[in-house]
């Protein structure tokens, strides 16, 4: 099957599937985005009709999860976020499981996008001995943090905020 052929049969599937539209199906939603990244990254002729309907299929799974993330965004800052967050809270059998994982998934973007974290740049920066590359914390390791938390009362001494983060008293803005 040709790269066209296999996008245009995967447009069909997207423009089809009406509950990509609805918030609660973020991970095919991110699944989706993914395989049209791929579509997209190709170097096919960029002025096709099939890579402006991607396009648009992109565009507009991209404003539903900016939608979600708003919205959960908007929870936290209220001090009503912590339980829309845990609603997404992956079970899995326990923390264990959750740790077991690996690699990145709709998690990770659910959390980049509640937290605007931003992709780091490509640049390549000079770092002093001490120092390590950024490395974005897999969404697993935070969702284990969450739970742990809950359980231990550890979230009646802590807030974690949108852009701030406050955790017995030591008190953090994201910049």
């Amino acid at each position: 099957m040709s790269i066209e052929n296999a996008l245009e049969s995967l447009i069909g599937e997207l423009e089809q599937d009406r509950s990509l539209n609805e918030l609660w199906h973020l991970r095919q939603r991110v699944e989706a985005l993914d395989q049209l990244d791929v579509y997209l990254s190709v170097g096919q002729a960029s002025g096709t009709a099939l890579r402006h309907r991607a396009r648009a299929i992109y565009a507009k799974f991209e404003s539903v999860n900016s939608r979600l993330y708003e919205g959960i965004r908007r929870n936290i800052q209220r001090d009503a976020g912590g339980s829309r967050l845990r609603e997404w809270m992956p079970d899995w059998n326990g923390a264990a499981n959750l740790m077991n994982r690996s690699g990145y998934d709709y998690l990770d973007e659910l959390i980049r996008g509640v937290l605007q974290f931003e992709e780091p740049s490509a640049e390549a920066v000079q770092l002093e001995s001490e120092m390590v590359p950024y490395q974005p914390t897999p969404a697993r390791h935070i969702f284990n943090f969450i739970g742990r938390a809950a359980r231990t009362g550890f979230s009646n001494r802590s807030r974690l905020r949108a852009g701030t983060c406050n955790i017995d008293g030591f008190h953090l803005h994201q910049r």
